[in-house]
Formats: structure tokens, C-alpha cells, sequence
């Protein structure tokens, strides 16, 4: 995921319809008459969902950029009639090309795909279920590519229109800021998060123009997209449009959080800011047909309990490197070395992780080998085992190895 492309100019007319398509904007009135919220709500409309969202990693020809994309529906989709808040969800570049499984990596897909997407969300007292689509694109995107999507999506699913939201990692951040800056008047708030292109104050002030609110993501420990990037954004947009900045945020986390990890905390449904995850804070805004954002009135805060006190660790920390693998020799593609399974005992974390080659080819690289989740190049043909070493805060040590097979 190391991009450091930069925007072409907005002269260039980034636009994000796939050339299937032939509008490249979808207005409200636009919308077919199936992706209407409808007026008179069945019983099952009113009922809570309460099941994981159904995930489907589907082939299919949304446009020239894109011949596959990963489904994310609420449970209960096909016994509703209305409509539901729609998250176009833009990938990293080590996920350009084909497989739509692989998608399941990273950000949106990868929490879908373990169960652990909310099926309901309750802002501001109403209670929302989200349709996702991850489209699988060949190269970085346009804007036209990525609005293409959209308007694929509002043609296909009940979307409220009124409740379109962008987000990505990595690339997929650097593509929601370019999406942002020509397209960003079709959305009611934007996440890029380690967003892989650089601002300049003109493409700042063309997203600040949208009148878009906006909750990016970044951290100072980042190797690979500056963090300089992320608060010039936010600065230069609230300086071009300062009626807006209450609605423009920036997250910074500190060291110890590196690229990949940055994007793996902030699409954990868990991970909340003021009480509300990403996924939480988009549903607090909405764009109406003339274009105006409606923020939610902000509730009535809820008295802070009083803490439970911290347990004693006991037990032994557990750490998992993951299954073993085989795969085949592809000169762009990074596996994944995940542990985000290993376990702490209860009253204490890891307070350092650890990756390293114990057998194999010389040639290979660890993208981050501090991280619990992070990718490795592995260039040549071979069997390379690594080692997981997890170390507690009380000075608790475990560690497990998993053996990757690189085939010609």
C-alpha cells in the first residue's frame, strides 16, 4: 500500500464514473423509483437487525476499472423494502487486480468478513443498517471511476440518497481525497484515512468548496504517507471554507501505531472518538436534494460511569501467526503476516510484537516488523517460515511461527 501518487490537477478532469456508465452524476431525482425510500414501511422494515451483515465477494463488470467488488448487505435485505445508508469503500494498492476475496485483508471487507461489522447502528436514537460495496479496481482509480460505483450501487441496491458516504486506506484514502475534491457535492461526509495523496491548496479548496464534512485519519509513526499531508489538508481546507471547519476533523495517533496499523485501528468498529466510531460519526450527517448537509442535533451526553477496576493479569499471553500458506510467485503482491488473533491475558496488553525471518530465501521484506498486521515481499521461490513474538506489559513472552510457500 505505499503510494505517494499525487492527484493529477483538476483540469484533468478526474472523474469517477466507469466508462459503463453514462452519467457521471446521479442526482436524488434521478434515482429510480426502487431506491426510494418508501413511504409506507412494512412491519419488517421496523425490526432491529441483530445478524451479522451478509458478505459476497461477486464478478461482475461495473465498469472498465473494475470487474468485481465485495457485498456487504444487512441481514434481513431481502425481506425489507426500504432504503439504507450506502459506504463506497476504496482498497489499498496491494489489492489492484483480480480476486475479490483478497479485499478481505483490510478496513471495511476484513471486519465484514470476521463478523464483526455492527449489524445496526443507533445515532442520535434512530437505528441504521449499512449496504457497503468494495469495488476491486485495476489500477488507482479516477474519481469518474470511483462515481461510476455509486451510481452502479443506486441502480442496483435500495440506497437512501440522501446517505452516500466515501471512505478508503492508504491509496483508497489518497482516492477518497481525489474523489473529494470532484465529486464531493455527491456525498454527505468523507473518511480517507493514511490517504496516499499529497494536497496542494487548490485541490483543498476544491474539496472545501463541496462544503463536506470530513473525519481523516493519520499518525505521526507513519513511514509511509506523511503526516504533514494529513494536517495540511485539514488546515488548508478549514482556512478556504472556515464555516465548515467544525465538520473537518483530523485523528492523529501517536507513535507505535505505523501505517498499516493506523488503518487497521480506525476501521475497528470498537475504536471510537467522543463516543462514536467512523461508521457512527457518517451517520450523523446526510445531503438533501439542494446539496446542504444536515448534521444530526447532538445528544444529550451520557453521564460517565464510574470505572471498573483494572484485573489482575492471569494466564499467559497466546500468540498466533496465522495458517500456514502456499502461494504463487506474483512480482507485485505482498502476503500478509497477521497475529491480530494473538491474546493478552485479561489487565495487561502487548506492549511490544514482533516479525522475524527464522528460515528461507535472503530476499524478502517485512513492510512493519512491529506490527501485528503487516505484509511481506517475497520475491523469489521458496519455503520461508516467520516468527511471532508478542511481549505483554507484565514482561509476558510467547511466540508462533507460520511457514509461507512461494511457488513458481
Amino acid at each position: 500500500m505505499n503510494l505517494r501518487n499525487q492527484l493529477p490537477g483538476i483540469g484533468a478532469a478526474i472523474l469517477i464514473f466507469f466508462s459503463s456508465c453514462q452519467k457521471d452524476v446521479v442526482k436524488p431525482s434521478e434515482v429510480s423509483q426502487a431506491s426510494v425510500v418508501s413511504g409506507n414501511l412494512t412491519a419488517a422494515d421496523t425490526v432491529v437487525e441483530t445478524a451479522s451483515p451478509l458478505t459476497a465477494a461477486l464478478t461482475t463488470d461495473v465498469n472498465s476499472n473494475c470487474a468485481g467488488y465485495y457485498e456487504v448487505l444487512p441481514a434481513r435485505y431481502q425481506l425489507t423494502t426500504k432504503s439504507y445508508p450506502f459506504i463506497l469503500f476504496i482498497h489499498g494498492i496491494g489489492e489492484l487486480g483480480t480476486g475479490v476475496n483478497r479485499l478481505t485483508c483490510c478496513g471495511i471487507p476484513y471486519w465484514a468478513n470476521k463478523r464483526l461489522l455492527p449489524a445496526d447502528y443507533v445515532v442520535n436514537g434512530q437505528h441504521f443498517s449499512y449496504i457497503v460495496m468494495a469495488p476491486q479496481f485495476k489500477v488507482r482509480p479516477s474519481p469518474a471511476d470511483m462515481q461510476s460505483c455509486i451510481d452502479y450501487a443506486v441502480k442496483k441496491y435500495r440506497i437512501d440518497p440522501t446517505r452516500i458516504y466515501i471512505s478508503g486506506l492508504s491509496m483508497g484514502g489518497g482516492s477518497t481525497w481525489d474523489y473529494s475534491a470532484v465529486y464531493g457535492q455527491n456525498v454527505a461526509a468523507a473518511v480517507p484515512v493514511c490517504g496516499g495523496t499529497a494536497p496542494s491548496a487548490a485541490l483543498a479548496a476544491s474539496v472545501a468548496s463541496k462544503n463536506l464534512p470530513i473525519w481523516t485519519i493519520s499518525s505521526t509513526a507513519d513511514a509511509v504517507v506523511p503526516i504533514s499531508w494529513a494536517t495540511n489538508w485539514v488546515a488548508w481546507i478549514n482556512a478556504a471554507n472556515p464555516s465548515n471547519a467544525s465538520n473537518v476533523h483530523l485523528t492523529t495517533y501517536s507513535s507505535g501505531e505505523s501505517h498499516n496499523t493506523t488503518w487497521f485501528r480506525a476501521f475497528n468498529p470498537l475504536i471510537k472518538e467522543n463516543g462514536l466510531n467512523i461508521y457512527e460519526w457518517m451517520l450523523k450527517y446526510k445531503r438533501t436534494g439542494s446539496g446542504v448537509i444536515t448534521p444530526a442535533p447532538t445528544p444529550t451526553p451520557t453521564p460517565t460511569p464510574t470505572p471498573t477496576p483494572t484485573p489482575t493479569p492471569s494466564g499467559t499471553p497466546v500468540a498466533h501467526a496465522g495458517a500456514d500458506a502456499t502461494i504463487n510467485k506474483f512480482w507485485n503482491y505482498a502476503p500478509y503476516l497477521n497475529g491480530t488473533t494473538s491474546t493478552a491475558p485479561a489487565g495487561s496488553w502487548f506492549a511490544a510484537k514482533s516479525w522475524q525471518k527464522i528460515s528461507g530465501p535472503d530476499d524478502y521484506v517485512i513492510l512493519d516488523a512491529n506490527a501485528l498486521n503487516t505484509r511481506v515481499t517475497l520475491p523469489s521461490v521458496g519455503v520461508y517460515t516467520f516468527r511471532l513474538t508478542v511481549t505483554t506489559t507484565k514482561g509476558l513472552t510467547s511466540t508462533d511461527d507460520i511457514t509461507i510457500t512461494v511457488l513458481p
